[in-house]
């Protein structure tokens, strides 16, 4: 396998009501191989939501630990040995879209050099506007099986994440001292 090769990763935001989009690929670990023209038929998305990307520390399959503090802000703050590792923050585009190349790390530089094999996360830490905060994972696993058979393809996985429009509203009326 190619595993000396780094990988890439896409995020995929969208409004859960009106359903994944269209990813043209092979799906691969919960998610769509990367590269091609994998993701041309995505014209629209969730602009707006930021994420963190986590990289876990020997804990089961579908477990997280981050750091609390890490969910509030988009600082990254620095890692502690004790949590799972935040590796960058970044937001999704007007196609919803959140590549590696748009995420930073802690000295703001972008992760466009990829991943190494290991168990990542992304969790939502400002949802995008008029959506509710989603801070389930998105869990993502680079292993072998996103390593194309031709090594000239780009290695990497596209991932998918739902939200749901605020679906509550609020009425205030005023009135004076006599009502």
């Amino acid at each position: 396998t190619n595993y000396h090769r780094r990988s890439q990763l896409v995020l995929a935001k969208y409004d859960e009501a009106q359903g994944k989009p269209e990813i043209n690929t092979n799906t691969v670990n919960d998610g769509w191989q990367y590269g091609g023209d994998a993701l041309d038929n995505v014209t629209s998305g969730l602009d707006g939501a930021v994420y963190k990307l986590f990289m876990r520390r020997g804990a089961m399959v579908g477990q997280v630990n981050p750091d609390k503090e890490q969910l509030l802000t988009e600082v990254i703050r620095p890692n502690s040995s004790q949590y799972d590792t935040c590796l960058a923050v970044g937001t999704t585009n007007d196609k919803g879209l959140l590549s590696l190349a748009d995420m930073r790390d802690m000295d703001g530089l972008n992760l466009s050099g990829g991943l190494t094999p290991g168990y990542y996360y992304m969790i939502e830490i400002t949802p995008p506007a008029g959506y509710v905060l989603d801070q389930s994972p998105v869990h993502f696993i680079i292993d072998e099986k996103v390593y194309p058979a031709d090594t000239n393809l780009p290695a990497g996985l596209i991932m998918a994440a739902p939200n749901k429009q605020m679906d509550y509203c609020l009425r205030l009326k005023k009135v004076d001292g006599e009502n």
